[in-house]
């Protein structure tokens, strides 16, 4: 069986996961039951216990599931396509960000007044 589909006995949560909790918040084993009640304190040592004992293997699993979301996430990403998202989830954002782009700025207040007087005539 391979690192990433290590998991506890009724439960839906992989060893790995435990194993990044620790590592990316530093949780306790106390702390891990009381975010995942689920579990039972002993399940989270012998995780941790594994982990102690296959650090090198569980640190390599780690790293290509992170280098497979990164690959992931690059071939998904469509930056113009996240922009008309945000716009339709945004519209007075948007439109007031490209209408303030497009008016000049005047510092003066009296020029600009001036110059919204003669825009609408």
């Amino acid at each position: 069986m391979t690192v990433a589909r290590l998991g506890f006995s009724g439960a839906n949560t992989k060893v790995l996961e435990a194993v990044l909790d620790k590592k990316a918040y530093g949780w306790s084993p106390e702390e891990m039951h009381f975010q995942h009640p689920h579990l039972a304190l002993s399940q989270i040592h012998t995780a941790l216990a594994y982990n102690y004992e296959n650090r090198k293997k569980l640190d390599e699993q780690i790293e290509r599931d992170y280098l497979d979301a990164r690959q992931l996430a690059a071939g998904v990403s469509d930056p113009a396509f996240r922009q008309k998202l945000l716009a339709l989830k945004n519209p007075k954002r948007t439109s007031a960000c490209i209408c303030r782009a497009a008016e000049p700025h005047y510092s003066d207040p009296t020029k600009r007044a001036a110059a919204v007087r003669t825009a609408t005539k």
